[in-house]
């Protein structure tokens, strides 16, 4: 029975072991890439025999090495195009946000670069990508290291946001109406 259990126990450290091996010798990932797993984003600060180090932010993930599947590679140096958009309302006049953005995107820029500690290209207003019922979407576009996609996304989406607010651009929602029952009589 004790030979059963340690050979089962023994068959995980063997496929980490493998697995390990495996990662290194094909170099599909490297310490320092950037990567998507099991929903988090983060940096892989190791590459052991049995595990994977992996950093989210403040917090270090230790996988075991068979189980550091279905990943997405993006290399840290690799520069990726993030896009965001913003609804705005459709009473508010397209020059007169044009004029704003103008003004604000170099400043948001400086933003972005300063809190990320690297070069951010943009953002960019890339135009109105839709006109909805709920106003009209505007598109934006920034150039960023990987590492920093979903970070600078939320980013972008809180300084855009801040924007509206400090110069009075009413952003789109929808518009509910309620309309009662006729009365029975």
């Amino acid at each position: 029975m004790l030979g059963v259990v340690f050979g089962i126990g023994c068959q995980h450290i063997v496929a980490d072991i493998l697995a390990g091996i495996l990662m290194t010798f094909e170099g599909v990932v490297h310490v320092g890439d950037f990567v998507s797993y099991n929903g988090q984003y983060g940096v892989i600060l190791s590459i052991g025999v049995r595990t994977t180090q992996l950093l989210w932010f403040s917090e270090i993930t230790v996988v075991r090495n068979n189980d550091f599947k279905n990943y997405i590679n993006m290399p840290a140096e690799k520069t990726d195009r993030v896009t965001t958009t913003l609804t705005v309302d459709l009473s508010e006049s397209i020059e007169r946000i044009e004029g704003i953005l103008d003004e604000e995107l170099p400043l948001i820029h400086d933003k972005l670069c300063e809190i990320s500690s690297s070069d951010v290209g943009g953002p960019k207003y890339r135009g109105i990508q839709k006109m909805t019922e709920y106003g009209v979407v505007l598109s934006f576009s920034i150039y960023c290291k990987g590492m920093y996609y979903g970070w600078l996304q939320r980013q972008l989406n809180r300084e855009l946001k801040a924007m509206c607010e400090r110069r009075g651009i009413r952003l789109g929602m929808a518009h509910l109406v309620v309309q009662g029952e006729e009365e029975k009589k």
